[in-house]
């Protein structure tokens, strides 16, 4: 920094000593000159001034991310939040658009899907999806009748991009309602992997949701 600020002082006095000429040595010049001189380092210190002030917010800024743990993320790992956030618009706007292929758009032409759910009674069950048993499943979702679910706040655990290929973790919380009326609260991790073609689609699809009764 040193180096920069004897740059700007260098510039600065350069076009005060251009503005004046060369032979001139009259007590008049020379105390113009001074003033000028005394304005340009007023000048300089301000300048070192606002940028001290800025490095020190930049630092608390920092620190600040540091303490929440909030990644700096890469415009390719963002990419691929954006999606998943998109996805998540999706499967809530899915009752209202009773159109399968508003999800189905994420997803890369042939892909694959897992689950596994544990329900309030601490049963498990998994089940593997193809493309096709995966379209079936939406269709079932969107003809149950009073039942709606509702996707809340996402929270990214882990996200790694190589190349064209992608995989993000993450978890959010559902609300499960039959009739207008919260039954469940359900915890979903999810992972999925898939790359960028024609923008960043999805492979295969995991998740674990393990759902709790409602509190009155």
């Amino acid at each position: 920094m040193k180096n920069n600020w004897s740059v700007i002082y260098i510039l600065v006095l350069s076009g005060l000593f251009l503005s004046c000429n060369s032979g001139s040595t009259n007590p008049e010049e020379l105390a113009t000159l001074q003033d000028e001189l005394l304005d340009a380092n007023t000048i300089i210190d301000s300048i070192k001034l606002k940028v001290a002030e800025l490095e020190d917010k930049n630092l608390q800024l920092y620190k600040n991310n540091a303490e929440k743990d909030l990644p700096v993320l890469t415009r390719d790992e963002a990419a691929v939040h954006k999606m998943v956030a998109n996805l998540k618009k999706a499967f809530n706007n899915i009752y209202q658009d009773k159109n399968p292929d508003k999800i189905l758009r994420f997803f890369l032409p042939s892909f694959s899907t897992n689950q596994v759910t544990i329900n309030i009674d601490n049963e498990a069950e998994i089940a593997l999806f193809s493309s096709e048993d995966f379209k079936k499943f939406l269709k079932k979702q969107i003809r149950e009748k009073g039942i709606f679910i509702e996707m809340e706040k996402i929270t990214f655990l882990d996200t790694q991009i190589k190349g064209e290929i992608f995989t993000t973790t993450f978890k959010n919380v559902a609300k499960v309602y039959r009739n207008n009326t919260l039954i469940t609260n359900r915890v979903i991790v999810s992972t999925i992997t898939g790359r960028n073609k024609d923008g960043w689609k999805i492979g295969n699809y995991s998740w674990v949701s393990i759902d709790y009764a409602a509190k009155n």
